[in-house]
């Protein structure tokens, strides 16, 4: 999935999901030999569920509303130069996208 489809889907149904722990933390991935960390989310709570092993047992899917995104997630991950991790998958592989890129797409949208 490319991230327009991302982001169409995601103005669509107007949430993403995440994965929360018991301590109201989000989960998180950082790959030490590309010294990059970013925040994994999906379009589906399935999918969430789905990762929800290895590092990130003991997580469970929490929605995002689409106007958190925009108004709180993706500036800050911008800040912290950090990646929002989409298309992740439960070995933790997916695709990094620069937040601002995401930001633009949304509210570039009609």
């Amino acid at each position: 999935m490319t991230l327009e489809e991302f982001a169409a889907r995601l103005r669509q149904q107007g949430q993403a999901w995440g994965l929360k722990n018991a301590r109201d933390e989000w989960a998180t991935h950082e790959d030490p030999e590309e010294e990059t960390e970013s925040m994994p989310v999906w379009l589906d709570a399935d999918a969430a569920a789905r990762c929800a092993v290895d590092e990130w047992a003991g997580f469970a899917p929490a929605p995002i509303s689409l106007q958190e995104l925009l108004d709180d997630w993706l500036p800050a991950l911008d800040e912290e130069a950090a990646w929002l991790g989409i298309n992740f998958n439960p070995e933790a592989q997916g695709d990094l996208v620069d937040p601002v890129e995401l930001l633009d797409l949304l509210q570039a949208a009609p």
